[in-house]
């Protein structure tokens, strides 16, 4: 059985709080927060795809732009962009919290709930 891992981040400029959940999985495996930082993240990124056969991930679409979406590229990983009015929010949930919004994302991924983002790279697009 192929083991697949859906990586939710909820990013800012200086750290990035990470869920992941596996397909079957009710609660996510692994919570943490890192550092927006190139090596930390292609070290997540390395101990992920030691030990699942594919890793999926997301983050919304804001301020930080898509650099992390290139980052998590670069090393060959699936990241997608999603837009914020597509993660799910209940409205009694009035609580927010780097920690929470990575789960939903994860979980979202997981589910197919999540609208990606789509934008043009100017760096492969014709000038």
């Amino acid at each position: 059985m192929e083991r697949v891992a859906y990586v939710g981040m909820d990013v800012d400029k200086e750290k990035i709080a990470v869920a992941v959940v596996r397909d079957y999985e009710s609660e996510p495996r692994l919570r943490c927060i890192i550092r927006n930082r190139l090596d930390v993240i292609r070290e997540l990124f390395e101990s992920l795809v030691a030990e699942y056969d594919q890793v999926n991930s997301c983050y919304e679409a804001g301020a930080c732009g898509f650099e992390l979406y290139r980052r998590i590229t670069d090393l060959g990983e699936l990241c997608v962009v999603v837009a914020p009015a597509s993660v799910p929010k209940k409205a009694n949930d009035r609580i927010k919290t780097d920690r929470r919004d990575a789960v939903k994302l994860a979980m979202g991924l997981r589910s197919g709930e999540l609208s990606p983002v789509y934008w043009t790279d100017p760096d492969l697009t014709d000038r």
